[in-house]
């Protein structure tokens, strides 16, 4: 079975953005099993509106590199939500705690290239991801 590298830590920074987003979107969220793929599912009125999947990253600006990559594994699971009428919402905290998301968009063709984690010596952490440009982001916090 492959580790699960996520601390204690992370799983905190997760539900203060997981509170934050139900209070600014008027939503409630529930955390996802795994095998979903996406971190959260909101709803509103009892109606699923959106997905989630949620990332820090290590930066200190969204603009530090040219562009933010997502794994195309759940960009391929997010247009499975899409067809179910739900929105796909990647969003991203930085250093400063500040927030930023991209909405994916159903059609889009987005550059597709290898990226991720190479200082655990874990090979599956390299896969095929996208990369969003950081323009591409709007602040939410």
């Amino acid at each position: 079975m492959r580790p699960i590298y996520e601390s204690d830590n992370d799983r905190i920074r997760e539900q203060k953005v997981k509170a934050y987003l139900e209070q600014r979107w008027q939503c409630v969220a529930k955390k996802m099993k795994m095998s979903y793929g996406w971190d959260f599912i909101f709803y509103r009125s009892g109606v699923a509106r959106a997905v989630v999947e949620y990332k820090f990253r290590k930066i200190d600006s969204i603009n530090q590199y040219g562009d933010i990559f997502l794994s195309l594994q759940k960009v391929q699971v997010g247009r499975l939500f899409q067809k179910e009428g739900l929105a796909t919402v990647f969003v991203v905290e930085i250093n400063d705690g500040s927030l930023w998301q991209h909405v994916l968009k159903p059609g889009v063709v987005y550059r597709t290239g290898w990226g991720g984690r190479f200082d655990r010596n874990d090979d599956a952490d390299m896969e095929p991801v996208i990369h969003i440009n950081h323009e591409d982001f709007s602040k939410i916090r």
